[in-house]
C-alpha cells in the first residue's frame, strides 16, 4: 500500500552535522520520513551538497530565491522563489493533497500562498527560534556596544517579525517551537493557537567518541560561530570577566575557542590569552583535549545545540541559564548553572579543581541528552 506523502518547507539543506539551523531541519526530515514519502522543497541560492552520510531522505528540489527581491527582503533573509520557478516545482509534486506541510522557520512562510489553496488547511509551521524576542534581546545586546546601526536593523526585524508571527498563528494548524519556556508564553500571548515545544535533538555519535575520562591539565572550551552576536557577546563577556580571574587561580588553565568570527573579533582573540583554533569540521579533538565545556551566553532563542554536543561528548558543562533554558536541565545535576561573573568563575574552579564531580555532572548530563534529545 503506498504510503501518503508530506511536504517540508526549508530555507537550507538538512544536514545531521550541519549548523544548528540545519541540524533542526535534518531532525525533521528524519522524523517525517519515518511515516511518510517526504518531499523536502528547499528555497536557498547557495551551492548545494546532496550528498555525503547526511544525504536527505525522500525526494528533495531546490529552488533558487528571486534574485531581484528587493534589498529589504535580502537583508532579512526571507526566502521568495520566482513565481514561475516555483509553480514549475508545484507542478512536480504529487496530484494528492500531502498528509502533512511543515513550513519550516518563517522566512519562507510566503510560499504558501503559491501552493494549492485546499493544502492550507494541512499547514503547521516550526518557527524554531522565537524571532522577536531574540531580536528583541539583540537590540539592547548592539546597544551595549555602542553598534547603533545595528541596533536601528533589529528594530525593524523585530517588528517585521512580531507581524509574521501573527499571521503564522493565524495560518498554522501547529506552531512548534524550541524552547518550553518561549511555548508557555506564545500560548498566553495568542490562546487560540495550538503551540508545541519541540526542543532541538541530534544524531548520536556512532564512532570515534573520546574516551569517558576528563584530561588532569585544566582546559575550557567555547564551540560556536562567533559571527552570530550573542556568541560574540559571550566570548567578550567571559574573556573580559572571567578569564582573568581563572587564570590567576589556575595558572596553567588553557582556553580553546572553536568558530568561525569577524574580523573585528578574530583581532580581538588572536591578542587575548587563549587558543583560537577557527571552524574545525571535526570536534572530537577538541572535546577529547578539554575538561570543561563553557555556554556564557546572555541573548539568542531556542535550545541550544552547544550544550547537547558537550554533554554527547561526556563533557561536564559550566552554562548560564539561558543557555540552559528548554533543556530540562537541574542544575548542580546535569551542568554548574550561573549568571554573574563571581559564581561562573566559582565553578569553573570548582569543576576544574574535583575530578570526580566534573565527570559525575558530566555522566549526568550525557544521561539527560541520550534520554530525551537523540533523534
Amino acid at each position: 500500500m503506498k504510503r501518503p506523502w508530506t511536504l517540508l518547507i526549508s530555507p537550507v539543506v538538512p544536514d545531521a552535522q550541519g549548523t544548528g539551523i540545519q541540524r533542526r531541519a535534518w531532525m525533521w526530515a528524519s522524523e517525517l520520513s519515518r511515516s511518510y514519502d517526504l518531499v523536502t522543497l528547499v528555497i536557498n541560492g547557495a551551492p548545494v551538497n546532496v550528498g555525503g552520510p547526511s544525504a536527505v531522505p525522500g525526494k528533495m528540489i531546490v529552488v533558487a530565491p528571486d534574485a531581484r527581491s528587493n534589498r529589504w527582503w535580502k537583508r532579512y533573509t526571507w526566502r521568495r522563489p520566482m513565481p514561475a520557478a516555483f509553480h514549475d516545482v508545484v507542478r512536480e509534486l504529487p496530484a494528492d493533497p500531502p498528509h502533512q506541510i511543515i513550513v519550516f522557520r518563517l522566512e519562507v512562510l510566503p510560499v504558501i500562498h503559491w501552493l494549492p489553496i485546499h493544502w492550507h488547511d494541512r499547514l503547521d509551521i516550526d518557527i524554531d527560534d522565537w524571532e522577536s524576542q531574540k531580536y528583541r534581546g539583540f537590540i539592547w545586546m548592539a546597544l551595549r556596544y555602542r553598534q547603533w546601526r545595528e541596533s536601528a536593523s533589529y528594530c525593524q526585524f523585530y517588528c517585521l517579525s512580531r507581524i509574521t508571527e501573527r499571521a503564522a498563528v493565524l495560518l498554522a494548524r501547529v506552531i512548534y517551537i524550541a524552547a518550553a519556556e518561549d511555548a508557555k508564553v506564545l500560548a498566553r500571548k495568542h490562546p487560540r493557537a495550538q503551540v508545541i515545544p519541540l526542543p532541538n535533538r541530534i544524531v548520536a555519535l556512532s564512532e570515534g567518541l573520546p574516551e569517558h575520562r576528563h584530561p588532569q591539565s585544566a582546559s575550557l572550551l567555547f564551540v560556536g560561530d562567533l559571527r552570530y552576536l550573542p556568541n560574540r557577546d559571550a566570548i567578550y563577556w567571559f574573556v573580559n570577566n572571567a578569564l582573568p580571574r581563572l587564570l590567576k587561580s589556575h595558572p596553567q588553565l588553557t582556553f580553546y575557542v572553536v568558530g568561525d568570527a569577524t574580523e573585528e573579533l578574530a583581532r580581538f582573540l588572536k591578542a587575548a590569552p587563549l587558543v583560537w583554533a577557527g571552524r574545525l569540521p571535526d570536534l572530537r579533538d577538541a572535546y577529547a583535549n578539554t575538561a570543561i565545556a563553557i555556554a556564557p551566553l546572555r541573548g539568542g532563542s531556542g535550545t541550544k545545540f552547544k550544550i547537547l554536543e558537550a554533554w554527547l561528548y561526556h563533557r561536564a558543562v559550566v552554562a548560564t541559564s539561558h543557555a540552559v533554558r528548554g533543556l530540562g536541565v537541574s542544575p548542580g545535576i546535569h551542568a554548574l548553572v550561573a549568571d554573574d561573573v563571581d559564581t561562573f568563575v566559582a565553578a569553573c574552579q570548582l569543576l576544574l579543581d574535583d575530578e570526580s564531580r566534573r565527570h559525575r555532572i558530566a555522566e549526568a548530563g550525557h544521561r539527560l541528552a541520550h534520554e530525551n534529545f537523540m533523534l
